[in-house]
């Protein structure tokens, strides 16, 4: 039979005596991953596994901000070795560049290419006051106002 737990007495109010486990003690024949288990499985554990969830859920949280949609990959052209081919350019392994179009791209050795968007699109900002205008040669979004295009804007969100 395997012991759950180390018990020992508690003292209720009026003097009463009941057992309790001791969650300080590992149980005594029970390997320490098993231990961890059982204590989620115990009454009044619920919040031990709460937090484990929780914890969960803050780590996907940050790993789908943390992510960007817009990128892109480009495998090898059938017989390119010396590089990466992209729109009739040939690009040295290893090397990273920005594209015309505004992405920051990374020959990879295998010849395959990763780009990601090198700018961020303004979401959230006055929308009835100022105006976004994307500055093509920098690679950027300037906010503005409509009538003063001399005064920037507040950017309260950006996307990519």
């Amino acid at each position: 039979m395997v012991k759950l737990g180390c018990w020992d007495t508690g003292k209720k109010p009026g003097g009463l005596r009941w057992p309790r486990l001791n969650p300080c003690r590992p149980a005594i024949g029970v390997p320490p991953l098993t231990h961890f288990y059982l204590r989620l499985l115990r009454v009044g554990s619920w919040g031990l596994l709460q937090e484990c969830i929780l914890a969960f859920v803050i780590a996907l949280g940050i790993l789908v901000t943390t992510c960007n949609a817009a990128c892109f990959s480009l495998l090898p052209h059938l017989g390119e070795t010396n590089g990466c081919l992209y729109k009739g350019e040939l690009y040295e392994s290893g090397s990273k560049f920005r594209t015309k179009d505004c992405y920051n791209c990374t020959c990879l050795m295998d010849g395959s290419i990763k780009c990601c968007q090198a700018y961020g699109t303004p979401v959230k900002y006055d929308k009835e006051k100022c105006k976004a205008i994307f500055d093509k040669k920098a690679c950027l979004y300037h906010v503005v106002e409509k009538r003063n295009r001399s005064k920037e804007c507040e950017i309260f969100a950006m996307v990519g």
